[in-house]
């Protein structure tokens, strides 16, 4: 029977096992985030600050969060769960890394982790 992790500590390769999750809070995406990622990034893309080039070339018609910073955002929620504190390791790549549709300004998002393998 599988766990949801729900005690922060940190948590080991040994404390983890197969099919164990975990569920983080939710956060909203605001267009402050999008506008602070901009600047910190150099990311100045119209697609993401411009609303008139928005609204006039994108097939999305409004704001969309950059990837990156969705995935960022995505990231912090994660760590802030407490599971990996003082026990992580480093992140050293992330294969197939896909985005399946856009995170809209004002979304909400949430992270559902998983232990699907261990090596």
């Amino acid at each position: 029977m599988t766990k949801v992790l729900t005690q922060p500590g940190g948590l080991y390769f040994e404390d983890l096992e197969i099919g164990d999750s975990a569920v983080t809070m939710s956060r909203t995406i605001t267009e402050t985030d999008i506008i602070n990622f901009m600047g910190i990034s150099g990311v100045f893309e119209e697609l993401h600050m411009s609303l008139e080039y928005i609204q006039k070339h994108s097939i999305f018609g409004k704001r969309i969060s950059p990837g990156p910073l969705t995935f960022i955002i995505a990231e912090g929620l994660a760590v802030q769960l407490g599971l990996f504190h003082r026990t992580g390791m480093a992140l050293l790549g992330i294969e197939h890394m896909t985005w399946k549709a856009p995170v809209f300004c004002n979304d909400t998002i949430y992270v559902e982790l998983e232990v699907s393998a261990k090596k």
